[in-house]
Formats: structure tokens, C-alpha cells, sequence
């Protein structure tokens, strides 16, 4: 049997990069991507999941943090996050992206249904003929989109005896902790660059080995 490659992972966010409350954490992955979680029991996901698999890129993001009027503002060049450090809610939690004209439309707030978002791609295309429904996708006419990662099981290492049985080096596992994890893609429009930062935060597609095909 050909070997299999490892998957890399990189899964623990920078804590230089990283706010912290009992049961809230900010990760700036960039300056345009940031991570939002809430666990009632204050213990954070740290492993890679079935979506995500590196959240520390290397770059140090610029971005400033402060307390104003009680609510923690994070602000980096290209977004500004206003959060009251209470239970995620629709008025306590937004994200305003800027450089965009439509100033109506450029605020995500926690809960806020995705609006003119240009769709993602289909699980399959079994069945299809013509037309399919696409699910969402990280850029939008409105310049920001969620990605929500709190049903995605998490990916531990295996070891020697699953490896033989496992030969990426990974396994499956339901997350220990439940709770909201989302990833807030603040890109404007800037479409290109943040379908590429999409494939660093999940990790390049791997073509089929040859061998898979048969004859």
C-alpha cells in the first residue's frame, strides 16, 4: 500500500494575539480574521477540527485592544470589534468592516442572518442536473461572512497502534467541551485574498492519489 501523508496542523492560536476572559477568548489570526468563542466552562478548543487545522500563521497581526464605556474594543486596520464581555447577543457583540462604502451594510452583529453572501460550493454533486443550492461561503457583497466551527469534531494524534490503522496520523474525535466557535472573515472585498487565507485556516485540498482511481 503507497503511504499516506501526515496532516500538518498548527491548531493553537498565538497567545500574544489572543484576549482571554472566564469564558470568552478573541483570537486576531489577521488583521482581517479573527476568532470568537463562549464555553460556559471556560475550557477552550486548542486541537485542529474537521474544519480548521492551523490558527497561528507566524505574522503578528497589528491590532490595538481597550475598554471603552465598559465594552473591550479590538481594532486592527481593516476591522473593529465591539464585545460588552457578556454571553454572545445581538447587541452586545458586532464586527463593523472597514473601507466600505455601504456603511449600512458593513456591520456583523452575533446572530445577524448572512445577507448577499456569494455562496460556497456543494457537498456533491450526486443527482444533480442543472441548478444545485450552494451552501455559504467567506466573502459577501457585504464584506464580512461566518464560518461556525462549534459542531465540527475535533482531530487528536494517534498513537503507533492507530497509526496502523490510521496512516494520516489523525482521529476523529466529538468535542470534549461544547460551546461557539466562530471565525469572523472581515475582507471587504477583497475576495481573492480571503479565499486564500480560507485554505491557510483549513488547509490546502489534497488531490486524490492516483492509485484511488483503479485502472
Amino acid at each position: 500500500m503507497p503511504s499516506f501523508p501526515r496532516l500538518t496542523t498548527e491548531p493553537a492560536l498565538d497567545p500574544a494575539t489572543t484576549i482571554t476572559g472566564d469564558h470568552w477568548r478573541i483570537g486576531i489570526i489577521s488583521e482581517s480574521l479573527i476568532r470568537l468563542e463562549w464555553q460556559d466552562d471556560g475550557l477552550f478548543e486548542d486541537n485542529a477540527t474537521q474544519t480548521v487545522v492551523c490558527r497561528n500563521w507566524g505574522a503578528k497581526p497589528k491590532f490595538t485592544k481597550k475598554i471603552q464605556d465598559d465594552e473591550l474594543i479590538v481594532e486592527t486596520p481593516y476591522l473593529r470589534l465591539a464585545y460588552d464581555r457578556q454571553p454572545f447577543s445581538k447587541e452586545g457583540l458586532n464586527v463593523v468592516v472597514k473601507g466600505l462604502r455601504d456603511s449600512q451594510r458593513n456591520t456583523w452583529n452575533y446572530g445577524a442572518e448572512p445577507v448577499r453572501n456569494l455562496k460556497g460550493t456543494a457537498r456533491t454533486l450526486d443527482r444533480a442536473d442543472g441548478e444545485i443550492p450552494l451552501g455559504l461561503g467567506v466573502i459577501s457583497r457585504n464584506g464580512w461572512a461566518v464560518l461556525d466551527d462549534s459542531a465540527s469534531n475535533e482531530l487528536v494524534e494517534t498513537d503507533s497502534v492507530q497509526h496502523q490503522a490510521n496512516p494520516f496520523g489523525m482521529w476523529v474525535e466529538p468535542r470534549e467541551h461544547k460551546g461557539i466557535d466562530l471565525y469572523i472573515f472581515a475582507y471587504g472585498h477583497r475576495y481573492i485574498e480571503a479565499i486564500q487565507d480560507f485554505y491557510r485556516l483549513t488547509g490546502q485540498t489534497p488531490l486524490l492519489p492516483r492509485f484511488a482511481f483503479g485502472n
